[in-house]
């Protein structure tokens, strides 16, 4: 939810704020020993320094040795996603 970041910081949320807990917590996925490679290959967001960004954007690659990984790893990741929207709103 985009605000004014100095005029009215408690009417909006942060995208960007989400999006780093989120990327923090993805890069516990990412172990090559086991296989499972993730890869945040870019962030996007925000339009302003003095606005709450209410847009923000990652593109993830994940790799895994099989198929049936590749499926258990997506289910962590939409997860992992699930409770940071939680906590964000």
């Amino acid at each position: 939810v985009e605000a004014h970041a100095g005029r009215q910081p408690e009417a909006g949320k942060s995208a960007i704020f989400a999006l780093g807990e989120l990327v923090y917590h993805l890069s516990f996925i990412h172990n090559p020993k086991e296989g499972v490679l993730l890869n945040v290959g870019t962030i996007e967001g925000g339009t302003a320094i003095n606005v709450i960004p209410g847009f923000a954007r990652a593109k993830v690659n994940l790799r895994t040795s099989t198929d049936l990984e590749y499926q258990e790893y997506h289910q962590i990741m939409k997860d992992i996603i699930s409770e940071v929207m939680k906590r964000h709103g």
